[in-house]
Formats: structure tokens, sequence, C-alpha cells
């Protein structure tokens, strides 16, 4: 979701809560640098992260381009495996 109402939602809650995180994505229309930091200054909060671009994805075997996806699916994946790593 990149409705900007409802992020701003989100991470009011985040900080309310102040025991969760958002991981946000910018929306996938936006492709020049402006606009993507245009966006992203709507928002200032230590309780989120905004990540741009999608992500493409391709068929292993043909190698072609099968679609396009948030960032934030990919980057919660590096959250949860860095949390998971005992040191």
């Amino acid at each position: 979701m990149t409705d900007a109402q409802i992020v701003s939602f989100l991470i009011a809650h985040c900080e309310n809560m102040e025991n969760r995180f958002a991981i946000l994505d910018i929306p996938r229309e936006k492709k020049i640098v402006n606009d993507i930091v245009e966006y992203r200054n709507l928002f200032d909060s230590d309780f989120a992260a905004m990540y741009h671009p999608w992500v493409k994805v391709s068929d292993p075997i043909t190698k072609n381009t099968i679609t396009t996806i948030l960032p934030s699916g990919s980057v919660s994946g590096v959250y949860a495996k860095t949390d998971n790593k005992v040191y």
C-alpha cells in the first residue's frame, strides 16, 4: 500500500506504540529522483523506512521477467534473517 493517507496512519501507529517499525514502499509510478524524494519527504519518522525501486522477478528457467513486486517484501526477509542471526 502506497496511499499517502494510509502510510501516515501506519507510521503514526508505529510511533504511538513505540515497539514496531513500518517497512514501506515508494509508489511504482515514482521514477524520477525528485518525485521519489518529494514522496519520501512527506513522512519523517524513526519508526519507518521506505524502499525503492520495485523488484523485477523473473522465471529462473526462461529468464523472462514475470512481474514487478514491492521491495518491502524482500527487505522484510532481510530484516528477519538479520534479526534471527546469532552472533
